[in-house]
């Protein structure tokens, strides 16, 4: 599914809302043993770089 432990934020967001318990999901994910918790700041303000870098990319794209 995700390749990525973040990219599964990502999944959440473009899931439509009555397939995910989005409690559930988040819960899974913010645990001590759940997906996400090998992440780091650093990993964290790298993907907000990357995302920030794309959308830049369209915006300028549709000009």
């Amino acid at each position: 599914m995700a390749e990525d432990s973040v990219e599964a934020f990502q999944i959440l967001q473009n899931t439509p809302k009555k397939l995910i318990d989005c409690h559930e999901f988040i819960k899974s994910v913010l645990t001590p043993s759940g997906i996400a918790s090998d992440i780091t700041m650093q990993d964290i303000n790298r993907r907000r770089e990357l995302f920030r870098d794309r959308k830049r990319e369209r915006k300028n794209k549709k000009k």
